[in-house]
């Protein structure tokens, strides 16, 4: 069985942070994102590839990907280059919901038999967000949206996302606190039973 927890806001606002706080691997729970078949296959057309031969990892420049002097990006950023993957090919060609089947496809290859608790900290677009809700059901995913002060989508192609015709509601979660603040929220979401 999978549960889905789907995290939503503008850069910066915390989601990796509170994808953390609410991962419990002991538990079997995972962090897993949309957006890291995109960024292996960005890697691999721009020849970024490691000593195995194989492209780098999703996470390979994740603490470089809003700078614009990375070796291998051409002069824009890591997040530019998988915004114009994405926007510009990816979904030009295979359709919105194309990496939201490509994530189902992930999810679905987890041990099968098992409870698995996938933890989403980009989550942006609707299109993928209703391959979940259609492939797991209403009842096994969860939205939330992350606010924090000075944080917008002006450099995201993401946005706030409505799940409510398809019968998830969100909750709107402010994330303008501490990071104690942050770590009880996520004990209370992690407590929290699903419907």
């Amino acid at each position: 069985m999978v549960h889905v927890t789907l995290l939503n806001g503008p850069p910066r606002s915390g989601k990796d942070t509170l994808a953390r706080l609410l991962c419990d691997e002991a538990s079997g729970d995972m962090i897993l994102s949309f957006a890291d078949p995109l960024k292996v296959a960005t890697h691999a057309a721009l020849g970024l590839f490691g000593p195995t031969g194989k492209p780098l990892p999703a996470d390979a420049f994740e603490d470089v990907k809003d700078i614009y002097d990375v070796p291998g990006f051409l002069g824009v950023s890591p997040r530019q280059a998988y915004i114009q993957m994405s926007e510009g090919f990816g979904k030009q060609l295979w359709g919105p919901a194309y990496y939201g089947e490509r994530f189902a496809e992930l999810i679905r290859a987890l041990r099968p038999g098992m409870e698995h608790h996938v933890i989403v900290p980009d989550s942006g677009f609707v299109a993928e967000a209703e391959v979940l809700v259609d492939r797991f059901g209403p009842e096994r995913v969860r939205l939330f949206h992350l606010h924090r002060d000075g944080c917008d989508f002006a450099n995201d192609s993401r946005r706030y996302i409505d799940l409510s015709h398809v019968g998830v509601q969100a909750t709107v979660v402010d994330n303008s606190g501490s990071l104690l603040d942050l770590r009880r929220l996520a004990t209370s979401i992690r407590d929290a039973s699903w419907s």
